[in-house]
């Protein structure tokens, strides 16, 4: 994890130009609804990369899924089958 990977959020924003999903790749349409990552009045450093997603994937998997994707959280229903097994 980055510096400021847990300063990042999403908010939404109206899309002036066409862009792609960095989650799903379809394409986000001018004057339609997406998310943006940013620092909010955090001064951006150079050469940052903020990700576009798409208002389908915000509902679907969340702000912290799309942030975070590699921090996946075990179902309860998962680890409870764990600990009867053994």
């Amino acid at each position: 994890m980055r510096k400021y990977d847990t300063a990042k959020f999403l908010v939404p924003k109206k899309a002036r130009v066409s862009l792609n999903c960095n989650r799903c790749g379809l394409e986000i349409g001018s004057k339609t609804i997406y998310y943006k990552e940013t620092l909010g009045r955090i001064h951006e450093p150079d050469k940052m990369i903020f990700k576009d997603f798409c208002a389908n994937c915000y509902r679907r998997f969340g702000s912290d899924e799309l942030m975070f994707p590699e921090q996946k959280s075990v179902p309860k229903s998962a680890r409870n089958l764990r600990l009867k097994d053994h």
